[in-house]
């Protein structure tokens, strides 16, 4: 124990060495580049220390068995902080050093190159020259290598020690690993730019990247002219770089043409088509007649947009009776109307101007001579919170009693070096909005005025809001007493919010106390943590942007409502029109191999336009290389994952040379998911075919799910527990021994490569993939064409096969032992037959375990004997006694809260009713909280 408290108290140190120089290199001017370059170095000296101490630690704590998951949850997250305050005081060095150098260089260069009379003309202060950063993007190349010759390479004033420092400082992730094995020395400078050439220069692979750049239009999605200028960009760039080297764009005006116009809005697509249309049928535009068009209507629709702000200003002086009209007509938002509707339009409003005098005399009053726009002001304080280390420090909250959680940003949480925990949370918003959250951290917060004190479970957010207030108040607006400590000193300024504080503590902050001010001025309440202002500000300058926070508990709303609804029957219902189809589609389409293998088409909706993935896919690989490389152990189980996907024929490598339409074919991206508690497969590999591509669909947006033909669970375990003698088995990777139709496997593609340094190669998987929406329909209904197909010769295994199964787990038995041998027997051999394979065979009898292992000698992972206490469908099972158990855990939250009891009581999954006395205790107290208690934070007494 001594030694792990000792490399924690190594990281520690380590990770304080490194808030100091990030801390020293944004203290203000004064940082030479000497000093950045002293700190560069000592910084990747930190870095390799804490990997060889974090990676003692982890060894180490990885004993713990019980907690693996959340210790590996744990130490991830203090890799993550490392990182993140690593990465950030190398930015800072290396800005420091490229401000520093760069400009005196180019300056004196150009002083050693020009006449003496010339040299006072130029004796001024230049702009600094910024480096181009290089990630290995193949297109980007070019453009790198030229300003780096110019700028570093060709500078004779700069050793080989300092260009390669340069050359490190501009390269990012590929590109950096590149030379990311070559020390910083005189020699490795060569070397390493050798290395950069050799790698990168390659003019065919540049091309390509520039085509498919090229090709890879963006979407504009709204009638907006600055969508539309990076429309007009894109196409630019790519096209000239193309040119220059030496490709004939000029002669793919057609097909470019053509692919970018179905980019555009709908408008724009109808003005281009009656632009063309006015040159007759014969006439085929060129690419600088389309660049044309759109750079007019470019033009157009900002003019449009600056007319538009200008008529939201505010009116100033008196205001005529057709004034006045107008402004109230315009307060409807309507769309443009003919000349026929603008005259009852108009009949209309002065019928409305009629009855609403005492209206007019309010606009009139209020519109001479001042602007009428208003801000709301939102209420801010400035808080102490204390450090892992229990030191304060200051930071600026929102409170927003609107909001059922708390929230911090992840960099006051670097900045408090607190410890996260992993805790996926959904957070519903305005216009049913949703965002996912990873991470939640508990901390203390305390007034600067008072003793107030509270203890925070925050979640974890990368930003919370812009800057509040969106602008400058003027203080004088306000008569503020000077006996009144405020909350936030500050409040009138725009500054950034650390945290957001919601209603669970909101309303106990509120203190008696109250002053409201004149009409169209805020109010000021009193607190815990000093007086806050709030409200309606009338007299601003600029109309803000309009902030609004509402969080809801998705999570527990659904654990909640599965507890209340598990013991619902299920009335029958019909197939639905689309069900009927996936049913029809299947019976005409489904197929078998020689070997008896079954081979699905998916079923699709083929109206729907998925747009392009592979972007998005390539990226969360690249995230998925990097988490590789924190831990090595989760990369080596992956990988042999992979390898055995692929060696069985589940997935296999696409020709370089084969031709993928990016918007007919879909690439999943795929992530592991570790379950220590599983017998048989620690990590599983899933794939996300619900990730949205540049058209907001997914696979499963396209894909049918198909009718639901599973056994209702109530049914399957009651007759479970009618039978003298039951097994139970699962039958082992169900969706993998369904082959999809070659037709259909453009949709299932995937990045995959088990090093960095080798070439990204692309992957189909050739059978149905768990997590398309569709899988559990063909699954299932692959089984039950076995048992049509097959089952005549087996009729024991036929009709548990038809009602016993609840997707890939079989829950059976008969009156005897002998008959249940045989059905066992049965069941082996006709799902086999569909290359179905059943294993972790359980019995409540030893003779039939003894059959069991008898029959599978050479395979022990089939039968776990061993095991006595084991879930079947999530209820647990004890089959040496023959006994179903609950198992409830203890609450690892020392503070117990309304969340936490109604979490808990929600995870009781008693399909049966067999505990139902003690779930309508559970109950009642439930429906008490409810009625006690408002918020889900508040402490709960135990009695």
């Amino acid at each position: 124990m001594s030694e792990l408290r000792k490399l924690k108290a190594t990281r520690a140190q380590l990770k304080g060495q490194v808030t100091r120089i990030h801390n020293f290199l944004n203290a203000g001017q004064g940082v030479t580049c000497e000093q950045a370059l002293v700190r560069m170095e000592i910084l990747q000296k930190i870095w390799i220390s804490f990997n060889d101490n974090q990676t003692q630690l982890e060894t180490m704590r990885a004993k713990e068995d019980e907690q693996l998951e959340r210790i590996t949850q744990e130490e991830e997250g203090e890799r993550i902080v490392f990182e993140e305050g690593y990465y950030k005081a190398m930015d800072s060095a290396r800005s420091i050093i490229a401000a520093a150098q760069i400009p005196k260089q180019v300056s004196k260069d150009d002083k050693k190159d020009k006449p003496k009379e010339q040299i006072g003309n130029i004796d001024i202060k230049l702009p600094t020259l910024k480096l181009p950063n290089f990630a290995g993007e193949y297109d980007q190349w070019m453009l790198f290598k030229d300003a780096f010759l110019s700028l570093i390479h060709e500078n004779r004033k700069l050793s080989p020690v300092q260009k390669f420092q340069y050359l490190r400082s501009t390269l990012k992730d590929e590109a950096l690993q590149v030379i990311g094995g070559l020390n910083t020395s005189s020699e490795n400078y060569e070397v390493a730019w050798d290395l950069l050439k050799s790698h990168y220069e390659n003019k065919k692979l540049i091309i390509n990247s520039h085509v498919s750049r090229l090709l890879e239009f963006p979407t504009v999605t709204k009638d907006k002219h600055v969508t539309l200028k990076q429309f007009i960009m894109h196409i630019r760039t790519h096209s000239k770089a193309l040119q220059g080297l030496g490709q004939p764009v000029d002669q793919w005006d057609t097909v470019l043409i053509f692919m970018a116009r179905n980019k555009l809005d709908y408008h724009s697509q109808r003005e281009w088509e009656e632009e063309v249309g006015q040159h007759g049928p014969e006439h085929m535009p060129t690419m600088e007649e389309f660049l044309k068009f759109l750079k007019e209507r470019c033009r157009t629709l900002e003019m449009l947009d600056s007319c538009r702000g200008k008529s939201e200003t505010t009116v100033k002086g008196n205001i005529k009776k057709s004034d006045k009209r107008v402004m109230l007509a315009s307060t409807q938002q309507a769309p443009p109307k003919n000349s026929e509707d603008k005259e009852d339009e108009e009949k209309s409003v002065s019928m409305h101007c009629s009855r609403r005098k005492e209206c007019i005399q309010d606009i009139k009053e209020s519109c001479v001579n001042e602007e009428t726009t208003s801000q709301v002001i939102l209420s801010t304080a400035q808080i102490y919170v204390r450090d892992v280390q229990g030191r304060r420090q200051t930071c600026r909250a929102l409170l927003d009693p609107g909001s059922q959680s708390h929230f911090i940003t992840e960099e006051l949480t670097e900045r408090l070096q607190l410890p996260c925990k992993r805790e996926p949370f959904t957070i519903n918003g305005i216009t049913q909005g949703t965002a996912e959250v990873e991470k939640s951290a508990k901390l203390c917060i305390e007034s600067q005025h008072s003793g107030f004190k509270a203890d925070l479970d925050c979640l974890v957010l990368p930003h919370i809001t812009e800057r509040l207030p969106q602008i400058k108040i003027n203080k004088k607006l306000f008569n503020i007493p000077e006996d009144h400590k405020l909350a936030d000193p500050a409040f009138d300024r725009p500054g950034k919010i650390d945290m957001l504080i919601g209603a669970g503590l909101f309303w106990n902050l509120l203190c008696v106390g109250q002053i409201k001010t004149a009409r169209g001025r805020p109010t000021w309440q009193k607190t815990q943590l000093g007086w806050i202002i709030g409200g309606e500000l009338i007299d601003s300058k600029i109309r803000p942007t309009t902030t609004s926070f509402l969080v809801t508990n998705q999570v527990l709303s659904k654990q909640i409502e599965r507890f209340w609804t598990q013991e619902e029957i299920q009335e029958p219902r019909r197939f639905s029109i689309q069900e009927n189809y996936c049913e029809e589609y299947f019976k005409k389409s489904t197929s078998r191999n020689t070997t008896g293998r079954f081979i699905v088409r998916l079923p699709r909706n083929e109206a729907i336009t998925i747009g392009e993935s592979r972007q998005q896919a390539l990226s969360r690989f690249h995230a998925l290389e990097r988490r590789f490389k924190r831990q090595p152990a989760l990369k080596e189980e992956y990988v042999q994952f992979m390898e055995e996907y692929e060696k069985q024929g589940h997935m296999s490598r696409l020709l370089q040379d084969a031709k993928i339409d990016v918007t007919l074919s879909y690439f999943l991206p795929h992530q592991a998911i570790l379950r220590p508690d599983h017998i048989t497969t620690k990590l599983r590999v899933v794939f996300d075919a619900s990730a949205r591509t540049d058209n907001d669909k997914s696979l499963n947006d396209i894909l049918y799910p198909g009718p639901n033909l599973q056994s209702e669970l109530l049914h399957i375990l009651i007759r479970f527990r009618m039978h003298e003698y039951v097994i139970t088995g699962d039958i082992a990777q169900m969706f993998r021994q369904i082959l999809v139709d070659e037709r259909d496997r453009h949709w299932q593609l995937i990045f995959w490569r088990k090093d960095e340094e080798a070439p990204l190669e692309i992957f189909t998987l050739n059978t149905v993939t768990y997590g398309t929406t569709c899988a559990s329909f063909l699954a299932m209904r692959c089984l039950k064409q076995l048992a049509k197909e097959e089952g005549d010769q087996f009729p024991l295994a036929k009709q548990v096969l038809l009602s016993d199964f609840y997707m890939d787990d079989v829950l059976t038995g008969t009156d005897t032992i002998e008959e249940t041998i045989k059905l066992q027997r049965e069941l082996t051999t006709l799902l086999a037959k569909g290359h179905f394979i059943l294993r972790k065979w359980r019995a409540n009898d030893k003779r039939i375990i003894s059959h069991l292992l008898e029959e599978n000698k050479a395979e022990d992972s089939l039968v776990l004997n061993k095991e006595s206490l084991l879930k079947t469908l999530g209820v647990l099972w004890n089959h040496q006694e023959d006994l179903l158990q609950y198992n409830m855990k203890n609450t690892s939250d020392s503070k117990v809260t309304k969340r936490v009891i109604l979490s808990a009581i929600a995870q009781i999954f008693d399909p049966l009713g067999l505990i139902g006395p003690i779930l309508v205790v559970a109950k009642i107290i439930m429906q008490q909280l409810w009625s006690l208690i408002a918020n889900s934070v508040t402490h709960v007494t135990l009695h």
